[in-house]
């Protein structure tokens, strides 16, 4: 004999068994027609907001790809922009390379290395943009400059 006897031993309040996994029974309810007319309102009212939450969902899943798009859009031609600028400043940078090369080769840029350090620096008082006292410098490389052409 079995200790137990899940049938009678484990039932709920309303006698049914709790170990029973098949659906109970639905009793069937007497509605009145206010309540009938009230549930189908409902319904419908939830039906509607379903449905605009729906087209809510499927205008922001739009936009959402429309901004996608946009966004690689404009990332490939930034991208584009970017190679061609790039390649413009590699061409400049080359030709001035080659320029300063055949310079050097040619060795007609500078006479001495004075008329160097004069081209490289501002020799008019009012072009320096900077705002320390350099006439003094100014006058030692111009004297100096002066003295290598005698």
């Amino acid at each position: 004999a079995a200790l137990f006897n899940y049938d009678q031993d484990y039932q709920s309040p309303d006698n049914r068994n709790i170990f029973n996994t098949s659906t109970p029974v639905m009793q069937t309810q007497l509605i009145s027609p206010e309540e009938q007319e009230r549930q189908e309102k409902l319904r419908e009212v939830e039906e509607r907001r379903m449905q605009a939450l729906q087209e809510k969902l499927q205008h922001e899943k739009q936009v959402k790809q429309e901004r996608i798009q946009k966004a690689k859009n404009d990332l490939s031609q930034w991208q584009n922009d970017r190679k061609t600028a790039n390649e413009k400043r590699r061409q400049n940078n080359r030709a001035e390379h080659d320029a300063l090369l055949e310079a050097k080769a040619n060795n007609t840029l500078y006479k001495n290395s004075w008329e160097k350090v004069a081209g490289n620096i501002t020799l008019k008082e009012g072009d320096y943009p900077g705002s320390k006292e350099v006439s003094r410098m100014r006058q030692a490389i111009l004297a100096k400059k002066a003295d290598l052409a005698k």
